[in-house]
């Protein structure tokens, strides 16, 4: 008996043998990559949180979404079949999200939305911002004007599922299985996919920052200033090192200038943030200004200036106007180091350069802007009168030979001024003679505003040129004696259509390198750090279009450390641009520190100027600043060197006398390293599953069996083999 079961136990094995060699996997590891297709972190419509609650989206908390992937072409409406994952173009994306807002049934049958990349075409409008963006901070009541008529206000929306964005490579696969599932009817063996994009967060920002620990982090970034000429410090030549690693060389003495005040905005956002652009808006208007500010270094002026010009790149102005409110909070009431010298008192004009990217007119073959303004008495408060300005700003217009442009006033029909940081201004100082310039009039010429498809190609270089050098001519009229003839700025058109063609290449564009912030310009004023998260697999700068989360403030507000490379290449390069002069000396921000009234600028590395002197910086006599930009509560205090963030809400009066609604207090969610995941595989209609089950069940206990034969027939045979030998025994001794 045990010679049969020794010879179907080895049947047995040889079988499992042959199957094993019959294939071409030499791991187990392999089988799986044949079976299944993975995407790890391509970009998800990643959950906010503010005081109010959650926007974005949401995977399990507790792990994997398991669905059949469908087009979302094929659904009947009301989608009643369960788990499904729905994919969709770029172009049904923002009507399918709105249909899933609005239809319950349909949303509660859908575990999923994956968005297509490569198979379809770009819709001609895309705009995740509101019909009025910022609508609360206007500074009159029409708060029911379309400045976006292609608005759709999901970036506040907040859905109960993941929504993933795939790359180009997963987008192709994903569509070859859709295929086969559409050619089965969505019946049968299917295709499905297994989605991983759990938030940490939970209820809002205040129970996350406060309850969870580690839950979510406040947004925010660095917005950063430079004057032009420098202002005069409080304390000269204050060399001692713990004072001025303490920020008292950034002191600046009082003035009685008034200030013409210069903005543009850092950032932009969109659902999927790794992916926002904003190219148009807010990058076409920065790098005017930019370019504004080097015309002016190029003619060496400012030294007789009657007038302080100063220069912001604000950060985080596209959630409730974070970075101006922070700012203005600073400026007001707390009188931080870092607005010292930003008097709000001597503020009394400010020049926007808002989304000028569009400003063509293809058919007259020359650019074409609009200034607006608040007009006086259009509501209860009396602004102040922008004639002045749009005078200066016209006239600079004419006088310019080197470009072809016209500005023009924007329609007096319009309620006032486009969504602006000027509107937080005005909201704080009504008098302030404000203009906005844009490429639009009544509403946007952006049709991609707040989106992944503001990009570069939706630009024209020469808009930008032109609104630079009007801008800064108009500057250089305002602040000039009046009693004496204004000396006319020198304009090389080529070099400076050269320098916005360089900084649209490094801001607007990605890389890899020469483009995106791996740039040989911005390489030559910062280190870039890198990361390979995108996944193409291709290596270049984290994504900052996006604001990202919060730092601590440092006391030294010239420090470029703990900054993100965008803020250090701002920071670094408009300390040139309005810099009178460079000392030369070799410093860095832990050592060397360059005295009272000068700013280290390009610090890359090292601070010892005998063995790194090449990547150390230089000591330049500047007036440049980094302002923090975030939530009016969350401030950083030093516990035994490492910072510690803290909510305050101790400004209620603050928002009482500028009528601000309570502070959104806007977080991100913390997430695991791979989020998001997708793993597509084919999964087998029911009656083959059980049977898979059936079969692995009686392998099972087939095997279980034949061991337990096995054994039994090896014990038999023992027992034969020991009876025999005791008879032997037996024998023998008798």
């Amino acid at each position: 008996m045990h010679k049969l079961l020794n010879s179907v136990f080895l049947s047995f094995v040889c079988l499992i043998i042959r199957l094993a060699c019959g294939t071409n996997y030499p791991s187990v590891g392999v089988i799986g990559d044949a079976m299944y297709s993975y995407m790890t972190y391509t970009g998800g419509w990643y959950m906010n949180l503010n005081i109010n609650g959650t926007v974005g989206s949401q995977g399990n908390p507790e792990g994997t979404l398991t669905g059949v992937l469908m087009s979302a072409s094929d659904v009947e409406w009301p989608l009643e079949a369960g788990e499904s994952i729905l994919v969709a173009g770029m172009a049904e994306l923002d009507a399918l999200l709105l249909r899933l807002l609005s239809d319950p049934v349909s949303s509660s049958n859908v575990v999923g939305v994956l968005v297509d990349t490569a198979n379809s075409s770009n819709p001609s409008s895309m705009s995740s911002a509101s019909k009025f963006p910022g609508a609360f901070n206007a500074p009159y009541s029409n708060t029911e004007y379309i400045w976006n008529p292609w608005g759709t206000d999901l970036q506040r929306a907040s859905v109960p599922f993941p929504v993933i964005r795939m790359s180009g490579s997963m987008s192709r696969h994903v569509e070859a299985k859709l295929r086969q599932n559409r050619a089965q009817n969505y019946k049968g063996a299917l295709y499905k996919a297994d989605l991983t994009m759990s938030m940490f967060a939970e209820h809002n920002s205040t129970y996350c920052l406060l309850t969870q620990g580690l839950g979510c982090q406040p947004l925010g970034g660095f917005s950063v200033w430079a004057a032009i000429p420098p202002m005069e410090p409080l304390i000269p030549n204050l060399t001692d090192s713990l004072a001025l690693m303490d920020g008292k060389g950034a002191l600046v003495a009082p003035s009685s200038k008034p200030i013409t005040l210069v903005i543009s905005q850092i950032n932009s956002v969109s659902l999927f943030h790794d992916y926002t652009k904003g190219c148009s808006a807010p990058l076409s208007g920065l790098i005017a200004m930019l370019t504004a500010m080097t015309i002016l270094s190029l003619n060496d002026v400012g030294r007789d200036y009657e007038r302080q010009l100063a220069f912001l790149a604000v950060a985080g102005e596209d959630w409730d106007y974070m970075g101006s409110r922070r700012l203005l909070l600073d400026m007001s009431v707390l009188n931080t180091t870092a607005t010292s010298g930003l008097n709000l008192t001597l503020i009394d004009q400010v020049i926007e350069l808002g989304q000028i990217g569009k400003g063509f007119n293809y058919s007259a073959g020359m650019s074409q802007l609009y200034v607006h303004s608040q007009k006086p008495g259009k509501t209860e408060q009396l602004y102040g009168d922008a004639n002045d300005l749009i005078w200066a700003l016209m006239n600079a217009t004419i006088v310019t030979s080197e470009i072809d442009a016209t500005l023009l006033q924007a329609d007096a029909s319009n309620p006032g001024i486009p969504p602006s940081t000027l509107m937080t201004f005005l909201r704080h100082k009504p008098s302030i003679q404000g203009v906005v310039i844009t490429d639009f009039d009544h509403q946007y010429q952006n049709t991609y505003f707040d989106s992944e498809l503001d990009l570069p190609d939706q630009v024209v270089i020469q808009a930008i040129s032109s609104a630079a050098i009007i801008t800064a001519r108009a500057l250089h009229n305002q602040a000039s004696p009046r009693d004496l003839p204004v000396t006319p700025l020198e304009v090389n058109i080529t070099q400076i259509n050269h320098l916005v063609f360089i900084l649209s290449t490094c801001l607007m564009w990605d890389g890899p390198q020469p483009n995106g912030l791996q740039c040989d310009y911005v390489q030559s004023y910062i280190n870039v750090g890198y990361t390979n998260q995108n996944a193409e697999k291709l290596t270049q700068p984290f994504p900052w279009h996006y604001v990202g989360i919060v730092a601590a403030e440092l006391p030294n507000p010239t420090n470029t450390t703990n900054k993100r490379e965008i803020f250090n290449f701002l920071f670094n390069f408009m300390a040139e641009m309005a810099a009178s002069n460079s000392s030369g000396y070799p410093c860095d921000p832990f050592v060397n520190f360059c005295p009272s009234g000068q700013v280290c600028t390009a610090w890359k590395s090292g601070h010892n100027p005998l063995k790194s002197r090449s990547s150390m910086g230089r000591c330049m006599t500047t007036t440049t600043r980094f302002t923090q930009a975030t939530s009016t509560r969350v401030f950083f205090v030093n516990q035994s060197d490492d910072p510690v963030m803290l909510l305050r809400d101790d400004f209620a009066e603050f928002n009482k006398q500028y009528n601000w609604p309570p502070d959104p207090l806007w977080t991100e969610s913390y997430w695991s390293a791979q989020t998001p995941t997708i793993k597509v595989y084919h999964s087998e209609v029911n009656f083959v599953q059980v049977a898979v089950l059936m079969s692995g069940l009686a392998l099972t206990l087939g095997t279980g069996f034949a061991a337990y034969y096995m054994k039994k027939g090896f014990e038999n045979s023992l027992v034969g083999k020991r009876t025999q030998t005791r008879n032997r025994t037996s024998r023998v001794q008798q």
